[in-house]
């Protein structure tokens, strides 16, 4: 999965690549796998011996799927910081403070 993002992070930073092969920075094997995906566009020129590609662009499903995974690496961290997360722990901390006033109460009475 790492090996995907890379592939269209570094196609969506350099839109001047025109061509991947198997010298270029891009892996020819994670790229035909995105190709076959449908998240990138490009022009196939391999022939039996030889694969490579002109014209590697992401394409819009590329860029949904690398905004989604950002997206998610996001909700992620820090959720407690995020007012949900600060909602959530201040209900427990109370219902927990609630739960042992009620168990400790008969005991001081």
């Amino acid at each position: 999965m790492n090996k995907y993002i890379c592939a269209l992070n570094q196609l969506k930073e350099n839109p001047d690549i025109s061509r991947i092969d198997n010298d270029s920075s891009i892996d020819i094997a994670v790229f035909i796998e995105l190709h076959n995906k449908g998240l990138v566009n490009a022009i196939d020129v391999s022939n039996k011996s030889y694969e490579a590609f002109i014209e590697p662009s992401i394409s819009m499903d590329g860029d949904a799927f690398l905004e989604e995974h950002n997206s998610k690496v996001d909700t992620t961290t820090d959720w407690y910081k995020k007012p949900i997360g600060m909602i959530f722990i201040s209900v427990s901390a109370i219902t927990i403070a609630w739960f042992l006033k009620l168990l400790i109460d008969p005991y001081i009475s």
